[in-house]
């Protein structure tokens, strides 16, 4: 069992060459499967675009180096076009939101750990507000999400529905808990009401912002952590811009490089 922590900033060593590569600059999760799905590489070459690698093309994950067979074990986007969705969805799990089926949040994940033969997912460690740990096992989460991760009761089972919506980011499984949650305040009717309220407002807030940024060129290019192109230098921004940004917590960054 490994941490993102033990992973993260390791030299990537290709044995074929015997030469360091590079280093392990983030994860790539594929929230569907529950599974770490490619790393990306810190090879300073990032004017060339994002460098991956498969999971399962890591040979092994010690304690002084990551070790792949060959330099050609490195890939770019358009070699691997499979991993763009999964960069673009921007599921790295680690600072979301614990939140219940039921509408409690239980606090933030801070860590997670996985199996370094196949990348499964085995557990999420969070902690609350008032710094409680609570262990959160695979087979509890509902869903993985760019700022939420949903979990069940630990006494409840996983029941996903048998067909889900095609989006960016897929269910996968985790949870148990060990802490006090947040407790409902307002009963449901008046929660409903607030929250569509609410959900209207901020609809007309979204469609302003929409209509002040169309069309609008960017100052400068502006690319997620993971390296993926939002928008370049000069093009003009469109819906699916703005969307691609908000996705990658780029919205402020974004708003603040237009002219």
């Amino acid at each position: 069992m490994k941490k993102s922590t033990e992973i993260i900033g390791l030299p990537i060593v290709s044995l074929m060459d015997g030469n360091e590569i590079g280093t392990v600059k983030s994860i790539v999760f594929d929230a569907g499967s529950g599974k770490i799905a490619a790393i990306v590489v810190d090879d300073g070459k990032c004017y060339k675009g994002v460098s991956l690698i498969f999971f399962g093309d890591i040979l092994g994950i010690g304690e002084s180096a990551l070790t792949i067979e060959q330099k050609s074990s490195i890939k770019t986007l358009n070699q691997a076009p499979e991993l763009e969705r999964l960069l673009e969805a921007n599921v790295n799990i680690i600072d979301t939101k614990v939140l219940t089926k039921k509408g409690q949040i239980k606090g933030s994940v801070v860590e997670i750990t996985f199996d370094p033969e196949n990348g499964q997912i085995i557990e999420c460690l969070a902690k609350t507000e008032n710094g409680s740990d609570i262990v959160i096992p695979a087979d509890k989460v509902y869903t993985y999400g760019p700022s939420i991760t949903v979990i069940v009761e630990a006494n409840e089972t996983v029941n996903k529905p048998a067909v889900q919506a095609a989006a960016p980011v897929a269910a996968a499984p985790i949870v148990k808990q060990e802490a006090a949650a947040v407790q409902a305040v307002a009963p449901a009717a008046e929660v409903n009401e607030d929250a569509g309220e609410a959900n209207n407002a901020m609809q007309k807030f979204e469609e302003r912002q929409k209509k002040f940024l169309i069309g609008k060129k960017a100052t400068r290019r502006i690319v997620t952590d993971n390296g993926v192109e939002i928008i370049d230098q000069g093009a003009e921004v469109t819906e699916e811009v703005i969307q691609k940004a908000k996705m990658a917590g780029k919205f402020v960054e974004l708003s603040m490089s237009l002219q």
